[in-house]
């Protein structure tokens, strides 16, 4: 009998340290997004800063409220080396607090791209900034 409570309670003691791992774990993984989005911001606005991109819409947290399009077009435009597939703008607005519906996303991506806002590539199945048009050399008038 003796024995038998030993192995339960090796076992519940296994299985307390098995949660306890895949709690940290999980901490851990938001901790790395958490610093990849920051790094990720950090590098565009350095970018801003030397003239390379423009800056995006700043992006809302809502609760309810807000232009889902200023959301999508934030996200996206923070992404420049990049596309993002609909799930990945779904997905990136969640980790900041914002529900959207993916359907509703996906609806608007194609429009966008349609519109000529958003570039598509077709084999990736990712939506990007346009590339921005070179800049037309200034010419002095005499």
């Amino acid at each position: 009998m003796a024995s038998r409570m030993s192995t339960h309670q090796t076992l519940l003691s296994l299985k307390t340290e098995r949660d306890r791992l895949e709690s940290k774990l999980k901490d851990k993984r938001s901790e790395i997004d958490s610093l990849d989005g920051e790094l990720r911001g950090i590098n565009r606005a350095i970018a801003i800063l030397k003239g390379l991109e423009h800056a995006p819409a700043p992006i809302e947290q809502r609760r309810g409220r807000g232009s889902v399009k200023d959301v999508v077009l934030g996200l996206i435009g923070e992404h420049p080396d990049g596309g993002l597939k609909t799930v990945d703008v779904v997905d990136l607005a969640k980790a900041r607090g914002v529900d959207l519906d993916r359907n509703s996303v996906a609806s608007l991506l194609s429009r966008l791209a349609r519109d000529g806002i958003l570039a598509y590539d077709k084999d990736t199945r990712q939506y990007s900034l346009p590339p921005r048009p070179e800049p037309t050399p200034l010419r002095s008038v005499a």
